[in-house]
């Protein structure tokens, strides 16, 4: 029993480093967005990178749960009514959210550790609706619901996961600092997609909808990325 209960400090402690480390981090490059953040923090997705809300919405619905009441390590979801999610962060703990506010075109939003008061008012609410619908108006208030969520790589086919391994590789080097060869990384990556998009036709999953979501993740990602041309050394 105390063994276990060491094991689980420990675990805490450094799921906790890992989650410091990301205050205030940038990207190289474009793409990283508030879901990403939200998937890696919450230990779903292995690196940050760009993740389509169809990726994330498949996500929330294979793998968690809505909770009432939510705890560190949840995922905070804002949607608007009638039309589709707009935020998600990351529950650090009862006053405090990790978060990166949307996808920056230059790349150099960071990662904040804040109190959730400053994400409610950025997300929580329609300015404008208040403006001009009165702030009793429950229209303008976006819904914010919470998820636990649990990691289904153990179900995903070894062949997809071991071509996800390598895509992810490429694009956590990629955009933790500006390569020189960008040009060779970025056909590398294309072939892989293309590949990872076969491999997902022809094997498929119970979670079908997860894979397909984060192959529009990983094209959209590419396309974040600088246009480039190939580099010819002269003989």
């Amino acid at each position: 029993m105390i063994i276990k209960l060491i094991t689980i400090l420990i675990s805490i402690t450094f799921a906790n480093e890992k989650i410091d480390s990301l205050k205030g981090k940038t990207f190289a490059y474009a793409g990283p967005n508030c879901f990403g953040v939200a998937l890696y923090a919450a230990g779903i997705n292995p690196i940050i990178r760009a993740v389509d809300v169809s990726e994330f919405k498949a996500v929330l619905k294979h793998q968690c749960s809505k909770v009432k009441t939510p705890k560190p390590g949840d995922i905070g979801v804002y949607s608007v009514k009638d039309f589709d999610i707009i935020h998600a962060f990351y529950n650090y703990d009862e006053d405090t959210v990790l978060e990166k506010t949307g996808v920056d075109y230059i790349g150099k939003t960071p990662i904040h550790i804040r109190d959730k008061e400053h994400s409610y008012h950025t997300f929580g609410y329609s300015k404008e609706c208040l403006r001009y619908g009165g702030k009793g108006n429950p229209q303008c208030y976006n819904p914010l619901d919470y998820y636990q969520c649990e990691d289904l790589d153990a179900v995903i086919p070894a062949q997809i996961t071991a071509v996800e391994e390598k895509i992810d590789s490429i694009l956590e080097n990629l955009l933790s600092a500006k390569p020189r060869n960008l040009h060779e990384k970025k056909m590398e990556l294309i072939r892989l997609i293309r590949f990872y998009k076969t491999m997902i036709d022809q094997h498929g999953s119970e979670f079908q909808e997860i894979l397909e979501g984060r192959l529009e993740s990983y094209q959209h990602q590419v396309e974040f990325l600088p246009k480039t041309k190939p580099h010819f050394i002269a003989s």
